[in-house]
């Protein structure tokens, strides 16, 4: 039997389900990944509700939750922080379709990863704030998810001979322990090489991570 069950969640993605519904894929502090109908929200009256479940929105939801239900349904949603800085940069914003589809490609339906949902509000907070050092926020972002993923790229280093440009241990270690607002000192080139290598890391450790959509802009950022 479903109950209802109050947590918080990052959205990932959602598509259509017939004429005014949606399925979307949310990432919540309490359950991990979850699928969940909404009705009503491609009609007329609900283009401002459909709004909140743009990718990376933060939402409070109100859940009737099944341990072993595959699609969920919602009772309540609404924002629970809305962004600034990323709906008004195209940068960021092209950023955040990176770190969105890292997300949907990394991440597994029922997946409760210890500590992940902090880190992403941690990281998103940081993506919508005004002393972002945003041409090194990716490189951060993925070494630093890669601990919740189960490959530690700041400890195993194998990875780092994937890279055409020599880049020291201690190198990654300034990217996973640096804060997202402290400049490290890297030319762009190595950093745009250090990002290639982190996709290819990805890429063998997780078996299936398709080409990113993303990554020509992201390289074009980080010139």
């Amino acid at each position: 039997m479903s109950k209802l069950e109050k947590t918080k969640g990052i959205v990932l993605k959602h598509i259509r389900y017939r004429e005014s519904s949606i399925i979307v894929s949310i990432f919540t502090e309490n359950f991990g990944q979850i699928k969940c109908i909404v009705n009503g929200v491609k009609t007329q009256n609900g283009k401002s509700r459909i709004a909140l479940f743009q990718p990376l929105s933060r939402l409070e939801l109100v859940v009737y939750y099944k341990n072993d239900a595959s699609l969920l349904r919602l009772s309540e949603y609404k924002c629970s922080q809305p962004y600034f800085y990323i709906n008004a940069d195209p940068i960021r914003s092209a950023v955040a379709l990176f770190i969105t589809e890292i997300l949907d490609k990394s991440l597994r339906e029922g997946s409760e990863v210890q500590g992940l949902y902090p880190f992403l509000e941690d990281s998103l907070a940081a993506l919508d704030s005004q002393d972002l050092v945003l041409r090194q926020f990716p490189v951060q972002f993925l070494i630093r998810l890669s601990k919740y993923l189960g490959f530690d790229a700041s400890a195993d280093l194998q990875w780092l001979e994937l890279s055409p440009v020599s880049i020291s241990p201690e190198m990654i270690g300034n990217f996973s322990n640096s804060a997202f607002n402290m400049p490290i000192s890297m030319d762009h080139r190595e950093k745009k090489s250090l990002l290639e290598s982190l996709v290819l890391f990805y890429r063998q450790e997780l078996g299936y991570l398709p080409p990113l959509r993303s990554l020509d802009i992201i390289r074009q950022v980080m010139d």
